[in-house]
Order: structure tokens, then sequence, then C-alpha cells
């Protein structure tokens, strides 16, 4: 997920394997912007990152193992600190609302796009 809030509009992905997915498609980031901002607003009152609040949501959906990557010790210890992550019914309740409002472009319409994202034009 761009769950994260590193990415927008003049921030775009750097490395291939991000260049590559359409999630990233600038268009796509601009859509996700409801979701990245009450990502951010949640994770305000108990001083967490966009990315603890977005794994804490999803350890939260019955029958789902989240499986974090980590380059680093730093973000090893973030992704267990989220798990610690307590969210009330109301903060589940505006990120599965933002969840589901997010319609990202996607299939062959974006072809166009990606070529131009991943060779930098």
């Amino acid at each position: 997920m761009a769950g994260t809030g590193h990415y927008d509009g003049t921030n775009p992905p750097r490395g291939w394997v991000r260049r590559g997915n359409v999630l990233f498609l600038p268009e796509n980031i601009a859509r996700a912007s409801e979701l990245l901002d009450t990502l951010r607003e949640v994770g305000k009152r108990p001083d967490a990152t966009p990315a603890q609040v977005a794994m804490a949501w999803v350890i939260r959906r019955p029958n789902v193992v989240a499986i974090p990557g980590a380059s680093s010790v730093a973000q090893l210890e973030s992704n267990v600190a989220a798990a610690d992550l307590e969210l009330s019914d109301d903060d589940d309740a505006r990120l599965t609302g933002a969840a589901e409002r997010f319609a990202p472009r996607k299939g062959p319409s974006t072809f166009p796009a990606l070529a131009r994202l991943m060779i930098g034009r």
C-alpha cells in the first residue's frame, strides 16, 4: 500500500519496484490523498507513523496476517511498535471508510502513464 505517506505529487518513488507499480502512478497517489490524510490524522494522537497506523488497522481485520517488510533495524522496530498500537472503533471506521473510497486507476489504461513513470518523463 502507498500507506506510509512518503510519496505524493511532488515526491514520486525513485526505486524501480515502486515505479513499476500502478499504485504509485501520480494519479493514484492523488486518489489516495484521503486515505493518506486519514492515516496521518489517526496517527497524531498516539504519535504513530502512517505505516504503523496502516499495519495496526490491517492487524484488526479478521483472518488477516500482516507480513511487513523491513530494510533496517529502525523499520523493524517501527513494525513491532505497530503491533502495540490500539486503534479505537472510530479510528477503525474512519480508516475503513477511506480505504473503501480509494479507487485507484488500474488495468490496461495505466500502461502509457506507467511507461512514462518508468522512463522518468
